[in-house]
């Protein structure tokens, strides 16, 4: 409990960080909105289907807690969104700076939510599940990071 307070005080310090060190707001241009929309609607999409699949399962007798069975569709809602946007660089601002500090940052969270998974495996499943989703969330959104940052380095080059 006390590292995971830790971990948590660490990440809203570095993300304040981050956030005030950004002077700009917004500066999206109107290929990233529709982009960005785009990406809203397929989130949505995924939510939906990934409900209706849950209820599926459990008319044949598998039982999830009311909280994965309102919690599992918006990470993979999210999930979706988050990895169109990012591929399509439509996730950061245009002439964004260190994504590859954001890259790594989101890799070494992800890491830290793994952790957090693997010690929890005497737990239940609500503690496996998020942490897990969390942790494979937060490592393939910094890989997807890092991969466009390569990419549009490589394209500038």
């Amino acid at each position: 409990m006390e590292l995971t307070i830790i971990f948590i005080t660490i990440c809203v310090i570095t993300l304040i960080a981050i956030m005030w060190s950004q002077k700009k707001k917004g500066n999206y241009d109107e290929r990233q909105e529709a982009i960005r929309n785009r990406g809203y609607k397929y989130g949505f999409f995924t939510i939906t289907i990934v409900a209706v699949l849950m209820m599926y399962l459990e008319m044949f007798n598998i039982k999830f807690s009311s909280y994965l069975f309102s919690i599992i569709p918006l990470y993979c809602g999210c999930f979706v969104t988050s990895i169109y946007d990012v591929i399509n660089q439509a996730y950061f601002r245009m002439k964004e700076k260190h994504m590859a500090g954001n890259g790594f940052l989101l890799i070494v969270c992800g890491l830290m939510e793994a952790y957090f998974c693997i010690t929890s495996l005497n737990q239940d499943l609500t503690s496996i599940v998020t942490f897990g989703m969390l942790a494979v969330y937060l490592i393939t959104m910094g890989i997807a990071v890092l991969y466009v940052n390569y990419r549009s380095k490589r394209d500038d080059a």
